[in-house]
Formats: structure tokens, sequence, C-alpha cells
């Protein structure tokens, strides 16, 4: 094309009205880029097919910026037409010219510039929908710990993973949704896939960004904050170390300040040293944009070496770098240690625990004895929900507790699953055996004391575990409920708490309709005296004396 200018042209006129206008349209002497604008076309009416012929073979009219009198496109009620507008860009990256579309210097309506722009519209808004949908659909799986992807995910196959599988559900109920599932079924790889794994990823990155962004800006309005960490092995048998911080929110439109509680990153962990750790610490301080020199003020860790070491755990390099990092050592922890502890201070509580993990095991390592179980306890309380045996050696605080608890509720439907195994497996002598020593461990005095004792125990500090996990117990407030604890703990220490204890469990065996086997008389044995040893041994003859000094007073001391 010229590059003359186009008020030359204009000057020389072009009068649609007049007797030659149609001559001077189709000369091709023309030498402006005006001889080319599709206003000329306008109001000509009985073409001949030679002079349409000729019309097409000049193609279409488009002028690119530098060949224009004022280099630079018109513009119309806030849209200004590019050169872009003459190509249509796929997916795949390719362009290809819209040989439909011609340039007019003289028409000052530009028709099509809307229409593009609307339908670009229309398209934004449609993947906005769609991804909208799919962020709902991300934020839905990870809530509920649900994995994305299947073995398989092709249109033809049943299961295509829980991610493409909710979005047909939810396409059902959403056309806009539906409809470009359908395009995607059909036209394959030459339409946007938001559906890919590569898509997935995305989505899951660009809304943890977006929740870290969101933790750091309250961050950094409270400024001051302190950090929780803790490591434990995955299901592939790898470290991962959790990342915890807390710190008081300041929102705008709540007047009150809220503690907040966020797991802000989770690393493997290849080592569990305190300086291996330490230097986690710095990465994911520094991925966060933290100044833990400055604003750190509190550090909650296990009860470990590697943490609480005092040379070389983590709790004391960062005290090296900031001294205001006060360590507390996790009272959660503490106290599990202590539970565990007080559930094998004598020989009754090592049995009586020792038993449940047995008769776990033994009825859980059967479908037929679970079985069992469920259908006795479905017979006895049609209406309550059916219970399962809780293991006791697992990583929950709380299981010594629940294991009890489970066995005290369903204790009846445990003594008659027992007798049934020794009838319908009377065969394996094994079996048998495991049964019968199980059921003379359970009616017996011994156990339903010792099993008061702990019910008791685990009744006061059950509450204090909850609330030492909860994102706003603080500091006092976790020493105000340790020492209510204490005071509870103390209250059973005494004669009276005993001897309430002894007859409640005295009401049960009586009420049962199974026999049990009380405590028993052992006969002491006399320790031979040493030359001078003038004392001598004060020999315990009563069974529930003996069991109180032994077992009661040791539990709760």
């Amino acid at each position: 094309m010229s590059t003359n200018s186009c008020d030359d042209d204009q000057s020389s006129g072009i009068d649609l009205a007049g007797t030659n206008v149609k001559e001077n349209i189709l000369d091709d002497s023309g030498t402006g880029i005006s001889s080319l604008d599709p206003n000329q076309y306008v109001g000509l009416n009985s073409l001949t097919p030679e002079e349409k012929i000729l019309i097409l073979s000049r193609g279409p009219f488009q002028p690119q910026k530098h060949e224009l009198v004022n280099l630079s496109y018109p513009q119309e009620h806030g849209h200004r037409f590019t050169a872009e507008h003459y190509y249509r860009v796929l997916p795949d990256g390719d362009r290809i010219q819209r040989k439909w579309l011609s340039f007019s210097l003289k028409l000052l309506a530009i028709p099509v510039l809307p229409q593009i722009y609307e339908h670009k519209r229309k398209q934004i808004a449609e993947n906005r929908e769609i991804v909208n949908t799919l962020i709902e659909i991300t934020l839905f799986l990870g809530k509920h710990s649900l994995p994305f992807r299947g073995h398989r995910e092709n249109w033809e196959d049943r299961l295509r993973g829980n991610f493409k599988d909710l979005t047909v559900l939810i396409s059902k109920f959403s056309p806009s949704l539906a409809i470009y599932v359908d395009r995607l079924k059909s036209r394959g790889r030459s339409e946007i896939n938001f559906l890919s794994w590569q898509r997935q990823n995305q989505l899951i990155h660009s809304i943890a960004t977006c929740l870290k962004t969101t933790i750091q800006n309250e961050i950094k309005k409270s400024k001051y904050f302190s950090v929780s960490i803790d490591t434990t092995f995955d299901a592939s048998r790898r470290e991962q170390l959790a990342f915890i911080i807390r710190y008081v929110c300041y929102n705008d439109h709540v007047p009150v300040p809220v503690i907040r509680e966020r797991l802000l990153s989770l690393k493997e962990s290849l080592s569990t040293s305190g300086k291996h750790l330490f230097l986690i610490f710095q990465d994911i301080c520094s991925e966060n944009a933290l100044d833990w020199k400055l604003f750190l003020v509190g550090q909650s860790y296990d009860g470990a070496s590697n943490m609480k070491g005092e040379y070389e755990g983590l709790q004391a390099l960062i005290k090296q770098e900031n001294p205001s990092a006060i360590y507390t050592w996790c009272y959660a922890h503490r106290l599990n240690l202590v539970v565990v502890q007080v559930c094998k201070s004598s020989v009754d509580a090592v049995d009586t625990f020792g038993i449940l993990e047995d008769l776990y095991s033994f009825i859980s390592s059967s479908k037929k004895r679970v079985a069992f179980f469920e259908n006795h306890q479905k017979k006895r309380n049609p209406q309550e929900r059916v219970r399962r045996l809780k293991r006791v050696e697992t990583t929950r605080w709380s299981s010594f507790s629940n294991a009890l608890k489970t066995v005290l509720i369903t204790f009846d439907d445990i003594i008659q699953t027992l007798e049934n195994i020794k009838k319908t497996e009377k065969s394996d002598f094994k079996v048998r055996c495991r049964a019968n020593g199980l059921v003379d461990f359970l009616l017996t005095e011994r156990f339903i004391l010792t099993a008061l004792i702990f019910t008791k125990i685990f009744n006061i500090l059950d509450p204090i575990t909850k609330t030492f996990q909860s994102p706003d117990i603080d500091l006092l407030g976790a020493i105000t409920s340790l020492q209510v604890v204490k005071k509870d703990l103390k209250n059973l220490r005494c004669d009276d708490e005993f001897n309430e204890l002894y007859n409640e469990a005295t009401n049960i065996i009586t009420k049962s309709q199974y026999e049990f086997k009380m405590l028993a008389t052992s006969r002491s044995k006399k320790k031979k005296k040493m030359p001078g040893e003038n004392a001598s041994d004060e020999t315990i003859d009563d069974p529930v004396k003996r069991f109180k000094i032994k077992t009661y007073l040791c539990t709760v001391a």
C-alpha cells in the first residue's frame, strides 16, 4: 500500500452523487490509500460481475498505523481500533487474518469494533464463571483432604478423578460449564483446557498464594508473633515439618482483636537435628517475609532434645539471634507424657491397658468377631450407634481415655462376644485360650476398680487436653487451667474418695449378671532380718487396703 497523505486524496473529492463516481472508484490508477477505502462503495448499485470481481480482487483494506495521517487509529466511544484486530489468535498461538474485515478512513462509525469487544467481554465473563466454579471445587477438595486426580482421566473412563467428576456433576446445574465441557470433549486439544493437571496445580498454587498473602498482611498489622514447630512421619515415611504461626489479628470489621493460629508451611526435613531445623526455620521466615529477629516473641515445641536442647536445640539457636523469643515447652505434650506415666504407675494399671490393647487386636483381627461384637450391640441397644474398640498404643493423646471409655460402655457386649468366640472357635486352642484369658481378667474386681480410677482421672484431664489444643488459649489461661486440675487431683487423695470409688465398683459387680473374681488375699512374705536390724516389715493382709496403697495412691499421687 502507498503511504501518501490521505488529505491529498480527500481534497480531490469523491462525489458519490456524481456521474463519474463509479469510474473513479473502479479506476486502479489511484495512488492514495483512500482509493481503497470501502466507504466509496456505499451507495453503488447495479455492479456488473466484472466490477464485483475487481473489488474482491483488491482484498480487504487494512492500513497500518504508520500509513495513516495522524499515525494513529481513530477513537470512538472509548474504543480504539488497532492492527491486532486484523488477526485472530488461536489457542495454539497461530494468527489468522480476518479477510472479511476492512478499515474505513471516512466512515466515522466503527460498527464491527463494539461487536468484537462485546464478544470478548462475553467470553471473559464465561471464562470467569467457569474458573470460579473450578476454584470452589478446589477449595472443597482441599477442605475435605480429598485427592484431585485419578488413575485414568480420559472422558470415556467411568471414574476420572474427584476434580473432573465434580466438574461434570456441577455442569448439570451450570449451563456455561456444561457448554464448556461439551466443547472440550468434542474439540480436544484445540480448546483451552481448564481441567488439566497443570491447571489444577495452578489453582492450588494460586489459592495457597492468596492465603499466604492474607496471612502476611495480617501479621504486618500485628507485628509480633510466635511459632510452633513439630515434625512427624507421613504415609510415605518421610519426615514432615509443620510450621504454625500464632498472632493477634486486628480486623477492621471486628472491634475486638482475635487470636489467629495458622499453618503457614509444610516442609520435608531430611534431618531432625537442631541445626537443620534452624535452617528450615530461616528459609520459611525468609519465604514469607517474617522478621523473626525483631518481632518473634515466643516459640513452643515438644520436649525432644533437638527442640529444647540448651546448646544445640532449635530454641537455643533462635534465642542466640533473638533473646526475646521465649521458649515454652508445649503444655499439651507435657500433659500427654504425664498421662502415659500415670498409666504405667502400678502393676494393675499396666495390666489393665495391656488387656485393652490385646482385646482390640484380638477382636479387630477377624471380621467374624467384629460382626459378633456389632450384632450384640444392636440387639441390646437398637437405638444407639454401634461402637468399635479403640487402640491404646497410638500417637493420639486421648487414646487411653477413648479405649477405656469404649470398653466400659460396651462391657456386656464384649463379654458375650468373647463367650461366643469360645463356643464357635473351640477347635482353635490359641483363640480359645486368649478368649478365656480376656474374660478371666475383665470379670475381676481388680479390673473394675482400676478402670474406675482412670475414668475419674480422665474426666478431669480430658477437658484441659482439649483446652490446650484450642487456638485461642494463652499462657495465663493454661496456667490457670492447670491449677484447677491440680486442685481436683489433690482432692482424690483422701479416704473418702477411695471409699466412694470402692462402693461404686461394688454396686456394678452386684448388679451385673456375671460372676466377678474378688480381690485375692495373698500371703505376705517375710524378709529375713539382717544383723543389727530392729525394724520389722508391716504386712498388709487386707486386699482392699493393699489395692489402695499400691494402685490407687500410686496413681493419684
